[in-house]
């Protein structure tokens, strides 16, 4: 399980931000990727699965840079 983001010392995993609410996701993303919560505007239903695909990208490409 790949880390996304450090959270207040704690590492959320994508299987964390899949568990979040609509609501706690975008706080995440607002808090860790202004400009992607500025776009997003909201999470709810329409883009939801969207929002975790990016963040899994995002953590692909940190794991990679990592190597």
């Amino acid at each position: 399980m790949s880390s996304v983001f450090r959270v207040n010392g704690q590492t959320m995993s994508i299987h964390d931000c899949e568990k979040m609410s609509d609501q706690e996701l975008y706080r995440l993303l607002k808090e860790n990727l202004p400009a992607v919560a500025e776009t997003v505007r909201t999470v709810n239903d329409a883009n939801r699965e969207t929002v975790i695909a990016f963040l899994r990208f995002l953590s692909s490409k940190a794991r990679i840079m990592a190597s």
